[in-house]
C-alpha cells in the first residue's frame, strides 16, 4: 500500500460512513507500519501456530503460504 503496488477498491454504495472511516483509518496504519496484518500469533485450521506472538510473515512467507488460517471453510488442493 506504501508503494501503492495495492489498494483498496472504491466502496460500494452500502459502505457506511464509520467503515469506510475504520478501514481508511486501518490502510493508513499499515502504510505507516503501525498495523502487521500478518503478524502473530496465527493458527492453521487444524489449530497449530503457524507464526508465533511477536513474529510476521516475511515476503518470502507470504507467496509460499499453503495453509488457510483458523476459522476458514475449504482447502488447498496439492
Amino acid at each position: 500500500m506504501k508503494d501503492k503496488v495495492v489498494d483498496i477498491a472504491p466502496y460500494g454504495p452500502a459502505v457506511t460512513d464509520e467503515t469506510k472511516k475504520l478501514a481508511d483509518a486501518a490502510k493508513q496504519n499499515i502504510i505507516d507500519g503501525k498495523l502487521v496484518v500478518f503478524a502473530g500469533p496465527l493458527y492453521d485450521q487444524t489449530g497449530a501456530e503457524r507464526v508465533p506472538a511477536g513474529q510476521a510473515l516475511t515476503d518470502k512467507d507470504l507467496l509460499s503460504i499453503d495453509w488457510f488460517v483458523k476459522g476458514v471453510d475449504g482447502q488447498i488442493n496439492k
